[in-house]
C-alpha cells in the first residue's frame, strides 16, 4: 500500500483487476478485451460481430408495422374530387351577370350617397348580391363579393 497523495511510478507494478485506473492502464487493458472485428461491427451485433437475423421477410406488396405484424391492405378508394363538373352544373356568367344587375338595382332604387350610411349599405348589398347568386349558382364554387 503507497500513502496518499503520491503518484505511481511508471516502474512500479498497478494492481490488476477491476477498479479505477490511470488513462494509459484503462486503455492498455481495454486493448486485450476485444478485437478490432469486434468494435468496427457496431451495437446491436451478436456474438461473432454478426448481426442477429431480423426474421422471415414479409411477401412483396405487403405492409408491416412496427411491431412486426402484418398491416391490414391499404384500401383503393375513388377520389371524392371532380375535375370538371357535372353537366348541368356550369358557372353561367350571362345568367349572374342578370341577377346582379337586378339585385343592384331594386336596392340602390331612389338611393342618394350618404358617407354616414355608406359602411350599412355595402354590407347588405354584399349579403343580397351574396343570397341572389347562391340561388343561381352551382353547389361546387365559391363566391366572393367585393362592393
Amino acid at each position: 500500500v503507497r500513502p496518499r497523495g503520491r503518484l505511481p511510478s511508471i516502474d512500479e507494478d498497478r494492481p490488476t483487476g477491476v477498479g479505477p485506473a490511470s488513462r494509459r492502464g484503462s486503455v492498455l487493458g481495454l486493448a486485450t478485451s476485444f478485437s478490432r472485428r469486434s468494435s468496427l461491427a457496431g451495437p446491436g451485433t451478436g456474438p461473432g460481430g454478426r448481426r442477429p437475423s431480423p426474421g422471415p421477410l414479409p411477401p412483396l406488396g405487403s405492409r408491416v408495422g412496427f411491431s412486426g405484424l402484418p398491416l391490414a391492405p391499404a384500401r383503393r378508394m375513388a377520389p371524392s374530387h371532380r375535375r370538371e363538373p357535372v353537366p348541368g352544373e356550369h358557372w353561367e356568367v350571362a345568367h349572374a351577370q342578370r341577377a346582379l344587375e337586378a339585385a343592384l338595382a331594386a336596392r340602390l332604387q331612389n338611393t342618394c350617397y350618404s358617407g354616414a350610411e355608406a359602411g350599412r349599405l355595402t354590407k347588405e348589398l354584399c349579403d343580397q348580391v351574396r343570397v341572389r347568386l347562391r340561388e343561381l349558382c352551382p353547389p361546387r364554387y365559391k363566391l366572393v363579393c367585393s362592393v
